[in-house]
């Protein structure tokens, strides 16, 4: 009999392969078995957890493809309850969000979600800055308020190298004249 660490890893191996062949529905089904054992487990060593986070992780990625937005934020938060700091499970969890406010036809609090940062999340109050106003990135404060820039003056072009058969007057029309 095999232990319920080795079937989930066996059953997450199949969601990937699964995953690799585009059957996402079958690829979900594999590691909502895998979760399930390790959900089971009396406790949850360091490999058993990184695995159960993979497993949430990957089954994220599916419900993406298959577009179900609200499924995919679900498992981005588990996985962030985890490891705050996993920039995958943050970028996938904004793409559903944003995916989400498009698909229900409200493309205005998507492009907002989008410009206030990840989760939705103001960036940190500025100096200056009234409580409840929208952040503006730099770049597009700047461009707002400053003067277009001066044109940039090009730069002359460097000098050639010498010529490998001898000096300048030497170079390449100097076989010609012999």
């Amino acid at each position: 009999m095999t232990s319920p660490n080795a079937a989930a890893i066996h059953l997450r191996e199949e969601g990937l392969a699964k995953s690799g062949r585009r059957d996402y529905r079958g690829a979900i089904a594999a590691y909502d078995e895998a979760i399930q054992l390790y959900r089971d487990l009396p406790r949850l060593n360091a490999s058993c957890r990184e695995d159960l986070v993979l497993c949430w992780m990957k089954r994220a990625e599916a419900y993406f493809r298959l577009k179900e937005y609200e499924a995919c934020i679900e498992d981005c938060t588990r996985v962030l309850a985890v490891h705050p700091g996993l920039v995958e499970a943050r970028l996938r969890q904004e793409y559903a969000r944003q995916s989400l406010e498009l698909q229900k036809g409200r493309s205005e609090e998507a492009v907002h979600s989008h410009r206030n940062g990840l989760n939705g999340r103001r960036k940190p109050e500025k100096k200056g800055m009234k409580k409840g106003e929208p952040w503006v990135a730099p770049s597009e404060a700047s461009q707002a308020s400053s003067p277009p820039s001066p044109t940039r003056v090009p730069r002359p072009p460097l000098p050639l190298p010498p010529h490998p058969g001898g000096t300048e007057r030497e170079g390449p029309t100097a076989w010609k004249k012999r």
